[in-house]
This record gives structure tokens, sequence and C-alpha cells, in this order.
């Protein structure tokens, strides 16, 4: 192996994203920072997507609203793929629970006008 193949496997985001996530399968939420640092690394709009999707689930699940939902905003402010429905409706449930019922209600709405069909669109029905 070269000097620059180990350079390369070093600076692997894929791999430090694997990593972030088996940390995320133990409940380590400090992972939460490691795809912080990753996500404008991976190659793919998607991918750098998913990494801020489940950095701000870690920050979420490690009791840090705050940072989980600055989180949140940002991928439902500069991004449009699959972790966006989720992401308005789980900002809107934190909003919720910080006591501001009008950014709720607009992520609602959001989340209402732009994805009718999806299941977490009805899940606000049931609440």
């Amino acid at each position: 192996m070269s000097i620059i193949d180990i350079a390369l496997y070093q600076s692997d985001p894929e791999r430090f994203y694997r990593k972030a996530w088996q940390e995320l399968n133990r409940q380590n939420y400090a992972a939460a920072r490691d795809l912080d640092h990753i996500e404008g690394w991976r190659r793919s709009l998607a991918s750098r997507e998913e990494a801020l999707f489940w950095a701000a689930k870690a920050y979420e699940l490690a009791g840090d609203r705050q940072a989980a939902k600055r989180h949140y905003q940002k991928l439902t402010d500069q991004y449009t793929g699959y972790w966006v429905p989720e992401s308005l409706y789980t900002l809107a449930r934190l909003q919720r629970l910080d006591s501001c019922p009008d950014a709720a209600l607009s992520l609602e709405q959001r989340l209402r006008t732009d994805y009718p069909e999806h299941r977490l669109t009805h899940a606000l029905d049931l609440q």
C-alpha cells in the first residue's frame, strides 16, 4: 500500500460515516460530532443530507434539543431529498416541546403542502 493509498483511507469520509453509524447503534450519541465533520466531505448531495440527518438525530437522542433543532433546520433549509419530511416532522415536534407552537405549525404546514402523501404527514392527523 502506498502513502497515497494510506492517506486516502485515513481521510475517507465513508469510513468515518460507517464508524459513526456503529457508535449510534451502540447508543453513543457523541457520534453526532463525527457526523457533523463529515457532512461536507461526503460525495453526493444525498449522502451529505443523510449525514446531517443522523447528526441531528444523535443530538436529539443525546438530549441536546437546541443542537438537534439547528441541524434539522439546516437540513430543511438546504436539502430537498429523502430526509426532509422526517426532519420537518421531528423539528415541528421539538418546537412544540419547546413551547414554540407558531414555528411548529409552520413546519407542519410545509410538511402537508410539500409531502401530502408521506406517512408522517398522515401521522400529523392522528395527533
